[in-house]
């Protein structure tokens, strides 16, 4: 009864909002872009590298951001709720709109036929399961209500990454393949043309000077986790060796020394990445811009039969990298450590996974927002 209740109060809501649309809509279009993040608070580097394309491909196109990164409270929540009713006001007015997330009033409204959604994603592939592929699972969306806000509908296309990935998109997403344009994310085109970060962080970082550096950064659970004790332990009795963990910013703790002291957590995640020897991860799409950059890869699944019951997974780390997944802490350390990485496994998971051409994704996405013909945009890559 609560939940129907809930749908009723969706319904009459959007109502509302959509005549509060169709009133902004008579102001016109202006030559104009927005982009909405519910990733982080201020620009993300994917943001930031489409914009770059986009002055350049049509200078005369305005853009506009609103980023905002939801936290529970009634603070947050009024904010949040401001940022929507800004968004209607530039949608109605815009002629396109870029996401990296589910952005409410984007699905739940009718937008103008002109208008142009493109959804990012934030992650180059679909490792674990998400968005409709997780409704009714515990670490999924309630499916009544997932459909109430009518989840992910209204884009127009949606940023994949390799074919591999094509099915679990559609999946996903609920959507048809020809929704789909797998030029993977800017980052990649990013982390591929960047150089050596290290330098830089061992002179902030004197300490890391001399180290084998391995970056451990885990996917987001639902749920609290402490099993990175034992391989935060491990890796503190290595002289030779120094672990960097870097956890989701929502993630709970059973205990919250867990988190670390935050000590390398003010440098952006893809500088360690660019600069480590060993990444440790789980079921986290950071394993493919980690393959991009051809970084040794090694899985900790410490929680591999609840996590694969409670989310599931598209792919599995054991069946794609079976000598570089583990269940155990010691497991991971003795791959780090003691043994010679397999480096053909990762070369084949490079060829599987990633996108065909790198190198292009900003530019070919900002084709898209600033209305090229896919054509128009073609690049050559070398």
């Amino acid at each position: 009864m609560k939940k129907k209740l809930l749908c009723i109060v969706i319904a009459v809501g959007t109502w509302g909002l959509q005549c509060l649309y169709e009133v902004f809509k008579l102001f016109g279009v202006k030559n104009r872009a927005c982009f909405f993040s519910r990733q982080s608070d201020t620009l993300t580097i994917d943001f930031q590298l489409i914009q770059q394309q986009l002055r350049e491909l049509a200078p005369e196109m305005e853009q506009v951001t609103i980023c905002h990164r939801y936290r529970d409270g009634r603070d947050g929540a009024v904010r949040f709720a401001i940022d929507q009713l800004h968004s209607m006001w530039l949608m109605a007015t815009s002629k396109a709109c870029v996401l990296d997330a589910y952005w409410p009033v984007v699905s739940l409204l009718r937008h103008r036929e002109e208008l142009t959604v493109v959804q990012i994603w934030h992650s180059v592939g679909k490792i674990k399961r998400s968005g409709y592929q997780t409704l009714g699972m515990a670490s999924g969306r309630d499916a009544t209500l997932a459909r109430a806000l009518r989840m992910h509908r209204n884009y127009d296309y949606i940023i994949s990454g390799g074919d591999a990935w094509t099915p679990y998109y559609c999946e996903a997403f609920d959507v048809t393949a020809d929704k789909l344009r797998g030029y993977g994310l800017p980052r990649l085109d990013w982390l591929l043309e960047q150089e050596d970060t290290r330098p830089a962080l061992e002179e902030k970082y004197p300490e890391l000077r001399g180290k084998v550096l391995v970056l451990y950064a885990p996917t987001y659970r639902t749920y609290s986790i402490s099993q990175h004790r034992e391989l935060t332990e491990l890796f503190a009795g290595a002289e030779d060796h120094v672990l960097i963990s870097r956890f989701h910013p929502n993630q709970k703790f059973d205990d919250a020394s867990l988190a670390g002291d935050g000590r390398y957590n003010s440098e952006d995640i893809f500088l360690w990445m660019r600069a480590c020897d060993y990444l440790i991860t789980d079921y986290s799409s950071l394993a493919l811009e980690a393959a991009a950059l051809e970084k040794k890869t090694v899985y900790y699944l410490f929680d591999y039969e609840q996590y694969t019951q409670q989310n599931g997974l598209n792919t599995d780390p054991k069946d794609m990298m079976p000598g570089c997944a583990f269940e155990s802490a010691q497991e991971v350390f003795d791959a780090i450590c003691h043994r010679e990485y397999p480096m053909e496994e990762l070369q084949r998971y490079r060829s599987d996974f990633l996108p065909a051409c790198l190198g292009s994704s900003a530019r070919k996405i900002a084709g898209l927002v600033a209305g090229l013909r896919e054509e128009e945009n073609a690049v050559v890559t070398v």
